[in-house]
Parts: C-alpha cells; sequence; structure tokens
C-alpha cells in the first residue's frame, strides 16, 4: 500500500470564485518514506489584474504570477492529478482537504472535464479526533508534532509536511491511514462530482439514540430521498403525520423504524406540526408541539393507537443496526450511498 499526499494553492476570482494554480504531492510507501514529490504549476487561465497581488489571506505565494501563467492547463495536467488521487491500493491524504478537493471539483465541472470517485483522509480531522481538539492550521500541527517547517504554501512541500504530520500522529495513536480508512469521522468523498466531506451522517450513528447533529443530517436527507417502493394504504396516503418532540429527538432507532413503516403505507412525516394533518403523541408530556396541535386543531392519536393502525406492537422492539442499515437504504439517494461504501471501501465504524 501507498499513501498519497496531496496540497494545492489557487488564486480567487471575483467572477469565478478561485482557480488551481498548483497541485502538489508526495507518494510514501507504508513506512512513510518518500518515494515520489512534485509540484505541478497550473495555469489558472485568468488575468491577474482581477485578482490583485499574489498575497492574499495573509499569505504569500511560493512563486510569481509569472511561474502559474506558464504551466500547463488544468485540463492539460487533469489525467495526471486524476491517476495520482486514484491510485490503486493507495490512501489519499490531505490537511483541511475539503477545501482542495471543492476547488479541484470546481476546476473539474469548469473545463468540462469528467469528475472520478476518490475517498480521502485529513491530518486537520485526525488531530481533532485524536486529541479532542479543535482544527488547527498546518503549521500549528507541524509544532504540536515535532515536524520540521518547509516552504509553507509551496504545494508540495505541504504535501510533504501533511505526510509527517501524518506520521506522528500514527505513532502516537497507534493507528494507520489504513485503519482510518474505516472511520467515518476522519474520511471524506468524491462521489459522482459531488464533495462529502462529513460522512458522521453517511450512515447512522449508533451509540445514542438522542438526535445528534449528525442524525439531524441523515434525517433530513432520509425524509428528503423518494421511497423506493411503497405499498400504498388509503387510511396513510398522502397524509403528512408529526410526533412530539421528545420521542424525535430521543429515541432515534425506533423514530427511524415507525417512520419507515408510515412511509411503505404512502405517509409523509414532517416535524412542523402547522404542516401535519395528524400529530402523534407518544410522550405524552404535554410538550410545545401537543400545545401546538391542539391550538391548531390537529388530530391527536396516543403512540399506541398509531403503532396499532400501522400493524406494530404497541411496545416498541429494540432496533437493530442491520435495521436502521435496510430502513436508511429504503430511499433511492441513501440506497446509493450504502451500495457505493459498502461496495467499494466496506462497512464503516
Amino acid at each position: 500500500m501507498e499513501y498519497v499526499f496531496f496540497d494545492t494553492e489557487f488564486i480567487p476570482h471575483k467572477d469565478i470564485g478561485a482557480k488551481l494554480c498548483s497541485f502538489g504531492y508526495v507518494v510514501c510507501n507504508e513506512g512513510f518514506d518518500i518515494l515520489e514529490k512534485d509540484d505541478i504549476i497550473i495555469n489558472p487561465g485568468i488575468d491577474i489584474e482581477n485578482v490583485g497581488t499574489l498575497i492574499t489571506d495573509g499569505f504569500k505565494y511560493a512563486y510569481p504570477y509569472a511561474v502559474f501563467s506558464g504551466g500547463e492547463s488544468f485540463s492539460e495536467v487533469y489525467q495526471r492529478i486524476k491517476s495520482l488521487l486514484t491510485r490503486e491500493d493507495a490512501v489519499v491524504i490531505g490537511h483541511s482537504a475539503v477545501c482542495d478537493v471543492c476547488c479541484l471539483m470546481k476546476d473539474i465541472e469548469f473545463y468540462g472535464l469528467s469528475p472520478f470517485d476518490f475517498l480521502y483522509l485529513d491530518i486537520q480531522k485526525m488531530h481533532s479526533y485524536f486529541a479532542n481538539s479543535k482544527k488547527l492550521s498546518l503549521s500549528k500541527l507541524c509544532g504540536i508534532y515535532g515536524v520540521l517547517m518547509l516552504c509553507e504554501h509551496k504545494s508540495d512541500d505541504d504535501a510533504e509536511m501533511t505526510a509527517m504530520v501524518c506520521k506522528r500522529i500514527c505513532e502516537r495513536y497507534m493507528t494507520s491511514p489504513k485503519k482510518m480508512t474505516k472511520n467515518r469521522n476522519l474520511i471524506g468523498a468524491i462521489c459522482k462530482g459531488e464533495v462529502h466531506d462529513d460522512l458522521s451522517s453517511a450512515f447512522p450513528l449508533v451509540d445514542t439514540d438522542k438526535m445528534t447533529p449528525g442524525h439531524k443530517r441523515l434525517f433530513r436527507r432520509y425524509l428528503s430521498s423518494e421511497y423506493i417502493s411503497v405499498n400504498e394504504d388509503k387510511n396513510f396516503c398522502g397524509k403528512k403525520f408529526c410526533f412530539d418532540e421528545n420521542f424525535e429527538r430521543g429515541c432515534v432507532r425506533k423514530l427511524f423504524f415507525v417512520i419507515d413503516a408510515l412511509r411503505k403505507k404512502g405517509a409523509v412525516y414532517t416535524s412542523n406540526v402547522r404542516e401535519c394533518e395528524v400529530f402523534v403523541d407518544f410522550s405524552k408530556t404535554l410538550g410545545v408541539r401537543a400545545s401546538n396541535a391542539s391550538s391548531l386543531h390537529k388530530k391527536v392519536l396516543s403512540g399506541e393507537d398509531l403503532l396499532k393502525s400501522l400493524g406494530l406492537p404497541t411496545t416498541l422492539p429494540e432496533v437493530s443496526d442491520a435495521e436502521i442499515d435496510s430502513i436508511i437504504g429504503s430511499t433511492e439517494a441513501a440506497f446509493e450511498w450504502l451500495q457505493y461504501y459498502i461496495n467499494t471501501f466496506g462497512k464503516l465504524q
């Protein structure tokens, strides 16, 4: 296995956002020995008068603009960059990589080239995760892990510093890039040209039944995606249901289980009491939603009554990880995600 560490520099543009001007990388073996290093200079193809000087956001570029303008076009280096990032049996790693990959995808789209899928790790996330720290700059991480500073903002040197910080993180926390590709907290991915930097919501977070930010993202995506198969029931089809906030926020597994049963019959779920036709009070705690449902004269059901009408036991069983995966996979978008990640990378932790 090899590790491909990468970094980019880009020049901001008032009309098109940013254009890549360099793609630096180092290729290491599993012992972090550098096998290959280069800085691919890219002509951004923009008029320098539109972007000001080559000192932006408080840092100075490693080269004068004449060097960048003398480089190859992105279209000419695209295949080389693609080959690096999709290298067989390799792990791709960056620092604050979401900025780099977003800019990369924008240039791919700008030039009408074909996007490609790859998974990447981020040393900024690694340190934040293992050290329980906020995300830090590359220079600060070099200081923490005793890595020699090279020429900052020179892409290949930034890539080398990223590699050395990654090596020290692996040594300190007794892990490896290969192991970290299975940790949803540390990886991001490009899938069909879209950047997905936070995979904590690609699959359910099963450590708790409380509605975490990751659950919320997952929940919104689940509700907004079309159901693959619906067995319509005239008593449910098209009706909008809303549950009390305590059940929604504190029983996430069971929430998915019940909503899945509703959606199978053609019903719709909403968190907005005003939008619903039927309010279901599982918790019986006279919360804000229950009070609003009463004042809005909504039809109110107990949790037991809804479960009976759905043909479910009135005491909900514990919901397994496998069942949650199956439920999330019952929508078109989520089904694609599940299949893509399971087939390509295997199960995530």
